[in-house]
């Protein structure tokens, strides 16, 4: 949707869409880290996306949340050119992965972020560490896991958190994406999984 037509051709897709699940589906997300490569046009056209996506979804479900920007990283430079462009969205979503987990960073980057979008829903959709050769181990997987769940709580600004990846994409040890999940491929469970369900029973 790199022109005004591919804008107006994916809110003709998102109607559909969303007519065809709004008895099931309540939030929808616009886009996929398009701070980054997964966006090809001009970065000043998401913004547009955003408004008219916006409309198209409330048109056919007054009740649905729009969920927008979904920046690699908390990426306030975009999140800013969003917000100064005026376009409209119910929670902001983020994908704070990071090599290093600061504890306290994230929960302050995390309560700024908040503070910026005033105060509106933060949602972590996507956040992980591989565990391929070279990577991290199981075990810091679960720890980082763990931590990344608490800070989030405790941040008091951030309202949900998606885990990058249920299950393992497939059997490469050496290839980072394959090993996101706390389940391995064939579904036995890592520690993260243990850790994941400990912390959702907690919490």
């Amino acid at each position: 949707p790199y022109t005004e037509k591919g804008i107006d051709d994916f809110c003709v897709w998102a109607k559909a869409v969303v007519g065809h699940f709004k008895d099931r589906v309540k939030h929808w997300e616009v886009y996929n880290e398009p701070n980054i490569f997964f966006w090809q046009g001009p970065k000043e056209l998401y913004p547009e996306l955003v408004k008219k996506c916006y409309a198209a979804i409330k048109e056919v479900d007054p009740e649905a949340q729009v969920l927008a920007c979904s920046t690699s990283g908390i990426d306030r430079k975009f999140i800013d050119m969003v917000l100064e462009a005026e376009a409209p969205f119910d929670v902001l979503t983020v994908h704070p992965y990071r090599g290093f987990l600061s504890d306290t960073g994230l929960i302050k980057e995390l309560r700024s972020v908040s503070e910026r979008v005033d105060r509106r829903p933060v949602w972590i959709t996507e956040m992980g560490w591989s565990t391929q050769v070279g990577g991290k181990d199981e075990r810091s997987q679960a720890s980082l896991l763990s931590r990344s769940y608490l800070s989030a709580v405790g941040s008091g600004a951030c309202q949900s958190m998606g885990w990058y990846d249920f299950r393992d994409d497939s059997n490469d040890p050496f290839y980072n994406e394959s090993n996101f999940g706390v389940l391995r491929n064939d579904f036995t469970p890592k520690p993260a999984y243990r850790a994941l369900a400990t912390v959702c029973l907690t919490l």
